[in-house]
């Protein structure tokens, strides 16, 4: 009896201790810090003394979000998503270590009601760009009335104000930026650290944009020190771009935000981006819609010309004679930098045209800019025609095309001769002649001199389609082949028949003397004849004109290497006969002056 008593004894005396020992105590506040502006926390003023030195005491906390956590005495936080009522629970046991059984468990619930404190604002930095310069904004979710924001940068500089701000930082590190929102019956304070990692140093966008029309003038002026390398480009606000300093860029009526880009690399490793910057042009263009055809004409940057010269041609078609005719032309000077150049026809009536242009200043034949048609084509049979309604016909660019030869041993003459049916045959000066490749590619061109003769040189062995082109014509390509061992092709010429609208391959007289190739043309003549011949060598060349009587009218001589030409003129009607000699080989031919 008296062993039961004590062991009930010693039951309620450790009851009484486990009660104790396992007690809850904790209080919650609001305290928004920051941009956590729904944020509690708890003071948990729990016991944590245990009865043994292998018992151990443990807390959780259920924040009434469904967030579950656990925690220790003290302070504790938790920041909610939305404002609202909300039950918090703490949670005690205490747990033997060596038993592994549960010792005593305890809990209390307290109430919180959080809303927006009435200043509360939350602080985002929206961009850190290269160039030191940082975007924040400001967001008070109260929505009180009369606020006001002021931004303190760290770095020592004035104060912004306004519920968005930018600085420009002009030295790296880490800051802090303070905000302060205040309405003046309450105030709240946030703030957040920045790491600048580069700037510009003082580099910005200096950019221009002059309105002109429907085009508009674009120009990077920005400064490069030597230790940068820079790159520029521009947003046209319209969809389009340009990579590039300088451009020139045509609108449809609207207002549209233009943005040059500046990016500055280290020179030492260009891939690097030191600083970059932009400039913001508000575009508006209000021009009423006016009677033109207009684009621009845009160079090769690899065979840029600086300050080009151009000829444009307005062509027209005409149904009932089904002839091409020019009906305008232009001629007109680019920019120094040459890439892009305008030009513009006025005032014409609604039809069907198409548009060439010419480079005046560049190269004449070989790998030059060739007369190209709107948008991009050699022959006239291809290119895009503009279906002009009175109105306004922008946007029509020529990109003009190029020859694409290196070297070879190929050469390439002969003539473009009109005058067809009317029984004689005289040269025509300045037709473009083109070389194709089997692929239809433009190898080479050259231009026909006063005479209507073409030379083609430095063509590599191969096949090729010679083709001069004039508008409104048909024309009947000359195929060709380049051989290491037939390098010369003389004599491949052409004649144009005005009543047929054609041009067709035409082969002269071409007498072949040893290693000379000659041309003698036209025959029948009107007053003059034309001698020309090639010479792969260094050789002399006699060539005697002699009437029918036999009587020596001219005697040449010559010695030299490569294309030669002599003009018999001022010759009276009749027969006339030619003899060329060269390395011993002697040959006479017939010619008739009418």
């Amino acid at each position: 009896m008296k062993k039961t008593l004590y062991l009930l004894a010693l039951l309620l005396c450790c009851t009484k201790a486990f009660s104790q020992t396992c007690t809850v105590s904790f209080s919650t506040t609001a305290s928004p810090s920051g941009n956590q502006l729904l944020r509690a926390q708890i003071n948990n003023t729990t016991s944590t003394s245990v009865g043994s030195p292998s018992q151990v005491v443990s807390f959780l906390v259920r924040w009434g979000d469904f967030t579950i956590n656990t925690v220790s005495t003290g302070i504790s936080s938790h920041t909610y998503g939305l404002p609202g009522v909300y039950t918090i629970s703490l949670i005690k046991t205490i747990t033997d270590t060596v038993t592994s059984s549960l010792i005593c468990i305890d809990s209390s619930q307290q109430t919180i009601t959080l809303a927006y404190p009435p200043c509360g604002t939350t602080l985002t930095v929206n961009a850190v760009d290269p160039t030191g310069n940082v975007s924040v904004s400001a967001n008070t979710p109260a929505a009180a009335t009369g606020m006001t924001y002021s931004w303190n940068w760290g770095d020592g500089s004035a104060n912004s104000t306004g519920a968005t701000a930018n600085h420009m930082y002009n030295t790296t590190g880490l800051y802090t930026i303070t905000l302060t929102a205040t309405n003046g019956t309450c105030s709240y304070t946030n703030s957040t650290t920045v790491n600048i990692v580069s700037t510009c140093g003082g580099l910005t966008t200096i950019s221009s944009a002059t309105v002109s029309g429907y085009n508009v003038d674009f120009t990077n002026n920005s400064f490069c020190p030597p230790s940068k390398y820079m790159v520029s480009h521009w947003d046209y606000g319209d969809g389009s771009y340009h990579y590039g300093a300088h451009s020139t860029h045509s609108y449809t009526p609207g207002t549209y935000n233009a943005i040059s880009y500046t990016f500055w690399f280290d020179t030492l490793s260009t891939s690097t981006l030191m600083c970059q910057d932009s400039n913001l042009h508000v575009i508006n263009i209000t021009v009423s819609p006016g009677n033109t055809i207009s684009g621009y004409l845009r160079q090769d940057s690899a065979n840029n010309i600086t300050s080009p010269q151009y000829k444009v041609w307005l062509i027209q078609h005409d149904t009932i004679t089904n002839n091409l005719f020019a009906v305008d032309s232009v001629t007109i000077t680019g920019s120094s930098i040459g890439y892009t150049t305008f030009y513009q026809f006025n005032n014409k009536p609604a039809g069907l045209y198409r548009v060439k242009a010419k480079l005046l200043n560049g190269p004449t034949s070989g790998m030059g800019a060739i007369p190209t048609y709107y948008p991009d084509k050699l022959l006239w049979s291809q290119a895009t025609i503009i279906n002009h309604t009175g109105g306004s016909s922008i946007n029509k660019d020529i990109r003009l095309q190029y020859g694409t030869v290196v070297s070879g041993p190929g050469f390439v003459s002969g003539n473009v001769l009109a005058g067809a049916n009317k029984g004689t045959a005289s040269g025509i000066p300045g037709m473009t002649v083109i070389a194709f490749d089997t692929l239809n590619q433009a190898i080479a061109f050259a231009t026909t001199d006063a005479s209507g003769y073409y030379t083609l040189s430095n063509l590599p062995t191969g096949k090729y389609h010679i083709y001069p082109e004039d508008a409104g014509y048909t024309t009947t390509k000359a195929t060709i082949s380049i051989t290491n061992t037939n390098t010369t092709i003389a004599g491949n010429s052409f004649i144009r028949s005005l009543s047929y609208k054609t041009i067709k391959p035409f082969m002269l007289n071409i007498p072949t003397t040893g290693t000379q190739t000659f041309e003698i043309y036209p025959n029948p003549a009107k007053d003059r004849i034309y001698v020309r011949w090639y010479s792969p060598d260094n050789q002399n060349v006699k060539i005697i004109l002699s009437d029918i009587t036999g009587k020596v009218i001219q005697h040449v001589t010559r010695e030299n290497i490569g294309g030669n030409e002599i003009i018999f003129n001022q010759l009276q009607p009749g027969l006339y006969f030619i003899t060329t000699e060269s390395n011993n080989n002697r040959q006479t031919h017939k010619v008739i002056v009418q």
